[in-house]
């Protein structure tokens, strides 16, 4: 399986989710090609290669050659995964380990995940057991994709009320 890790152009960084992905992979326990677009994190892979940020034509390459996507819980890279038709593994950034201002990142996956929709991983211990059910993982992504769009907008606009 291809992995292709999308951490955004988020300007916070977002170490915890390479530093685990470089553990695992140099533990040998995940097996799989690894490619990471890192954005603004300081951790630098040392497993598997990365890039801090891509231009559109390595990012869409880097997106088309993956068979699983794990991001960030950005709407931008989970529609873009999800109109490729890509397996999707969702690892939010958490405002506790200062990777976002707020936890908006923690609804969005879990909405995914009940809908049966992407895969998420909110604990990074649950990393490797999540990688591997995602292959055999099939998305329910019988919402259309116009329904799909319209449903992350009216989740991301209730939560601008919020605030």
């Amino acid at each position: 399986m291809n992995i292709f890790v999308a951490a955004g152009t988020h300007p916070q960084p977002f170490d915890r989710l390479f530093r685990a992905l470089d553990e695992l992979k140099a533990k040998g326990g995940l097996k799989d090609e690894v490619f990471a677009q890192t954005g603004h994190s300081a951790y630098v892979p040392k497993s598997f290669e990365s890039k801090s940020l891509l231009d559109l034509n390595e990012f869409n390459r880097r997106f088309a050659w993956a068979d699983l996507v794990i991001t960030h819980g950005g709407a931008g890279s989970i529609l873009t995964a999800f109109e490729a038709g890509k397996k999707v593994m969702v690892v939010p950034r958490q405002k506790k380990f200062n990777e976002h201002t707020n936890d908006h990142q923690l609804e969005l996956a879990r909405v995914l995940a009940v809908e049966g929709k992407a895969l998420e991983v909110v604990d990074i211990k649950d990393l490797e057991k999540t990688i591997e059910k995602a292959r055999t993982f099939k998305p329910d992504l019988q919402t259309s994709k116009q329904g799909l769009v319209k449903a992350i907008r009216e989740k991301l606009k209730e939560w601008e009320r919020k605030k």
